[in-house]
C-alpha cells in the first residue's frame, strides 16, 4: 500500500490481512431421515439391539400371562437372549456415551481454535490499520487528516463487532460498538461506529448529540485510576434499581448489556505518577437474547478480563491516533480529584473527527 496521504479507503481494505475462513453456520433442515444418518454407529447398533430386545419381551410376556407353569425350551431360549441383548444394549449404550463426550470435547477445542485464530487475525489487522495511518513519506503524524482517522476507527469499530460475534457465534446476539472523545465541559462526543448502527440503524441514534460524562454511569466510574472497565448484562436491572444513568434516548431498546473501557495513557504527570490523561471512550454493547445470562460479565457479575483485554488492545491503539503521536502539553484541564487530565488542545481535532463522521453517514 502507498504511504502518501492519498490512499483510498479501499486501498487500505485491500492491503489488510485476509480473514480466515467463517466459522461453521447452523446446519440443513432437520428431519427423520437426515437425524438417522447423523447418529454415531454405536448409538445406531444400541437402537437396534433395543428394538430386538422389546420385540423379545412382547411374546414373552404374553405367554407369561397364558401359561403359567411350565415354560417351553424355546422361551428360556428366549429369555436369555433378552438378558444377553439387553446387556449388549447397554454396554453399547454407555460405551456411545463415552465416544460422544469425546466428540463434543473435540469439537469445543477445534471451536476454540478457530475463535483464537481469527482474534489473532484481527489483531493483526489492527496493527495494520495503524500502521498505515500513522506512517506516512509526507505527513507527520501530528498533521494526519481527520478522514485518515475515522476510516482506522470505524474499521476498530468493525473488529470489536466481528470479534464478539465470533466468540457467540451460534447465538442469537447483535453487537455494536463506538467510540466517543472528550470536549469541552466534560463532555463526549461520538466519532465513530461500526457501519450498521452508522447505516441501517443510523435512525436509531443521534450522533450529534453532547453526553456530559457525570450523567453516564459507565463514564463516570471510569474516571477512578483503578478502574479499566465497565461492564454489565442486566442494565435494565440496574436502572431499576437507580444504579445506571445513561443520556442516550432509548437506550434500552437497543441494548441491555455492555462493556466499555477508556482510551487513556498512565503515567503523564513528571510530579504524580497516579495521573493519567483522558482522551475518551471505546463501548460494545448488545441486547441479550433469551438462552443466554451472561455476555460481558462471568456468574459472578465481574466483567471478563479476556474480553476488557481484548477491548484494551483497541483503545490503546485508538489513543495514538486520536492524539496522532502528541505528548499532553501544558494546555490540559485537570479533574478536582486529580486522577485525570484532558489535553485541550486536542479538543478541535476531536471535533474535525465528529464532523468528518457525521457527513458519512447523514
Amino acid at each position: 500500500m502507498p504511504d502518501s496521504d492519498t490512499s483510498t479507503e479501499a486501498e487500505i481494505d485491500n492491503a489488510r490481512p485476509t480473514p480466515p475462513p467463517a466459522l461453521a453456520t447452523t446446519g440443513a433442515e432437520r428431519t427423520l431421515a437426515t437425524e438417522w444418518r447423523r447418529l454415531p454407529r454405536l448409538d445406531k447398533v444400541t437402537f437396534i439391539f433395543g428394538a430386538l430386545s422389546f420385540l423379545l419381551a412382547v411374546p414373552l410376556f404374553i405367554e407369561w400371562l397364558t401359561r403359567s407353569h411350565e415354560m417351553p425350551v424355546i422361551l428360556l431360549l428366549s429369555q436369555n437372549a433378552l438378558i444377553v441383548l439387553t446387556l449388549v444394549s447397554f454396554l453399547a449404550k454407555a460405551y456411545a456415551r463415552s465416544i460422544r463426550y469425546e466428540e463434543a470435547w473435540r469439537r469445543s477445542e477445534r471451536r476454540y481454535e478457530n475463535v483464537l485464530q481469527y482474534i489473532l487475525y484481527l489483531f493483526h489487522d489492527l496493527s495494520h490499520i495503524k500502521r498505515d495511518v500513522m506512517n506516512h513519506k509526507v505527513l507527520q503524524p501530528r498533521d494526519l487528516p481527520a478522514p485518515k482517522c475515522v476510516d482506522a476507527l470505524i474499521a476498530f469499530c468493525e473488529g470489536l463487532v466481528r470479534g464478539f460475534s465470533v466468540m457467540f457465534q451460534g447465538h442469537p446476539v447483535t453487537f455494536h460498538a463506538a467510540i466517543k472523545v472528550v470536549v469541552e465541559n466534560d463532555n463526549v462526543i461520538v466519532i465513530a461506529r461500526d457501519r450498521r448502527m452508522g447505516t441501517t440503524d443510523a435512525h436509531k441514534v443521534d450522533n450529534r448529540q453532547l453526553h456530559l460524562i457525570t450523567n453516564n454511569t459507565a463514564l463516570v466510574e471510569l474516571l477512578s485510576r483503578k478502574t479499566t472497565v465497565f461492564a454489565c448484562d442486566n442494565l435494565k436491572e440496574r436502572a431499576a434499581r437507580k444504579e445506571f444513568k445513561n443520556t442516550s434516548p432509548d437506550w434500552g431498546s437497543r441494548y441491555t448489556a455492555t462493556m466499555v473501557v477508556p482510551i487513556r495513557r498512565n503515567h503523564v504527570d513528571a510530579v504524580n505518577e497516579n495521573i493519567f490523561e483522558l482522551v475518551g471512550y471505546i463501548g460494545v454493547d448488545c441486547l441479550v437474547p433469551e438462552g443466554l445470562q451472561h455476555i460481558f460479565c462471568d456468574a459472578n457479575g465481574v466483567g471478563r478480563e479476556d474480553f476488557q483485554n481484548f477491548m484494551l488492545g483497541y483503545a490503546d491503539a485508538a489513543f495514538g491516533i486520536i492524539k496522532r503521536g502528541k505528548i499532553i502539553g501544558d494546555t490540559r484541564t485537570e479533574a478536582p480529584h486529580k486522577e485525570y487530565v484532558i489535553d485541550q488542545d486536542n479538543f478541535r481535532f476531536a471535533w474535525q473527527l465528529h464532523q468528518d463522521f457525521l457527513e458519512r453517514f447523514h
